[in-house]
């Protein structure tokens, strides 16, 4: 790199930071607008508060392209393969914790006018884009950039546009871009129904009443959270990460991914590709599955990667306890006389935990829930 292009990218990335002021203490605070206004400045390197250690890099070259994340059609939970289809759900999320669902009953329509809107968002100027920034976490609709841009010792390739549905706050979105309101609203109805099957079938794939995991995992009080990700280009890939290693702190994700690709998930140690597949729907397991479930479902640590040539937009709706449940492995799932790999606890202490890492690592708040006499992994 020479003077002149380091000199060049250091004034682009001073010229995309700003003062911003915390509306609570009233301090102000210096933060990147997002990483989309610095690529559309023109950077073409990526800066040191980007850059990942060297022994925490992608390493894309190991990644597995052949192994296939398993693929679910959920028109066989409706005929005669009701029983082969809860079997090979069971089989995905013991071997993977993640799963691909096709012929899932949401509409075409709502998902193209929820990605339409997507990219409306992410074409907006950045004086526009910013008019809807906050780090708040009680805000219902919010855009931020990376993970926690103001503490985090390196940052993520990716801004956001969240949508927060909190109890209590039936027009929660009115604060949001007008083109967007209709667009989620329709969007996270369908996918709450689709949650509910996906609930009912894996209850029944672990012997369990249809509803019994519905009714912990999505009561009428629980927070449901969709953010809007946005990675765009990056001038080196194996430098940093869209997003970094990490398992969802909540009971599962459904994700809507472009055709662009980067999502990751690990297996056995290895870093396996997940395929985009036109409107299909990814589903991950969160960590309270994994703990209702005595580790017998996994939560398992996935990552976003960058690339080169294009921009990679996705849509994971996070679906969560009602903050006060009280989480603790089932005991129909247990068995009698066997140990509980995790204590009893509520949720909204782990949420806290999650939320106060100041980055994102791998599945440390696990070890928080993990019972004292376990020592299983």
């Amino acid at each position: 790199m020479s003077v002149v292009e380091t000199l060049n990218d250091l004034f682009l990335t001073m010229r995309c930071c700003a003062a911003v002021v915390d509306n609570n203490a009233m301090v102000p605070k210096r933060t990147i607008k997002g990483i989309k206004e610095l690529v559309d400045a023109g950077i073409r390197h990526v800066p040191s508060k980007y850059i990942r250690p060297v022994g925490d890099r992608p390493r894309l070259s190991e990644v597995s392209y052949t192994e296939e994340v398993p693929i679910i059609d959920l028109t066989g939970l409706f005929d005669d393969n009701r029983k082969k289809v809860l079997e090979d759900i069971g089989f995905a999320c013991e071997e993977w914790g993640f799963f691909q669902v096709v012929n899932h009953g949401v509409s075409e329509e709502v998902i193209e006018k929820i990605w339409a809107a997507a990219h409306k968002f992410f074409q907006e100027p950045a004086v526009e884009r910013m008019r809807f920034y906050s780090e708040d976490l009680r805000n219902t609709v919010a855009y931020m950039t990376s993970f926690d841009i103001q503490n985090e010792k390196v940052s993520e390739w990716k801004d956001s546009l969240i949508f927060r549905c909190i109890p209590g706050q039936p027009d929660a979105f009115t604060q949001a871009p007008d083109y967007c309101r209709e667009p989620v609203t329709e969007y996270i109805q369908e996918i709450r129904s689709l949650a509910s099957k996906i609930y009912a079938a894996l209850s029944e794939s672990l012997g369990l009443s249809a509803d019994c995991l519905e009714n912990i995992t999505m009561a009428e009080n629980s927070r449901v959270t969709l953010p809007i990700h946005y990675y765009p280009p990056c001038p080196d890939p194996n430098l940093t990460f869209g997003l970094s290693g990490h398992s969802d702190p909540n009971s599962i994700t459904i994700l809507l991914q472009d055709a662009v690709g980067g999502l990751q998930v690990c297996k056995n140690g290895k870093w396996v590709a997940v395929k985009p597949i036109p409107n299909a729907f990814i589903v991950n397991l969160g960590d309270q599955l994994q703990i209702l479930t005595n580790g017998k479902y996994q939560s398992v640590e996935h990552r976003v990667v960058t690339n080169t040539e294009k921009a990679r937009m996705s849509i994971p709706c996070f679906f969560c306890p009602d903050m006060d449940a009280r989480i603790a492995p089932l005991p129909a799932i247990k068995g009698e006389g066997k140990p509980a790999l995790y204590k009893e606890f509520v949720f909204r202490e782990y949420l806290q935990r999650f939320n106060g890492m100041q980055t994102l690592t791998r599945k440390v708040c696990l070890e928080y829930a993990r019972a004292e006499e376990s020592t299983e992994r």
